[in-house]
């Protein structure tokens, strides 16, 4: 999140609502881990912060699975040039 914001500036990132809800993950799973160890929450087994961290594996996933099938049909196109 900080090498994206670093990168994008504070004004781009904010304007991706996923960027924005990426950071309220990231700095609520940070306000969990410091309540945990300080051991004023209990650790639950699954939070409701681990299945928000767990959207974000989901959301990465569907963009890279889209990525490939543009890839795959960009390549069958291109030796199918190279072939014809």
């Amino acid at each position: 999140m900080l090498l994206k914001l670093y990168g994008l500036g504070i004004h781009r990132y904010y304007m991706s609502l996923f960027n924005r809800f990426d950071c309220l993950v990231v700095v609520l799973s940070i306000v969990e881990i410091i309540l945990v160890k300080t051991h004023v929450m209990n650790p639950f087994g699954i939070s409701v912060l681990r299945c928000a961290r767990l959207l974000r594996v989901f959301k990465v996933t569907r963009s890279v699975s889209r990525y490939i099938y543009y890839i795959r049909h960009t390549l069958a196109a291109m030796f199918s040039l190279l072939a014809g």
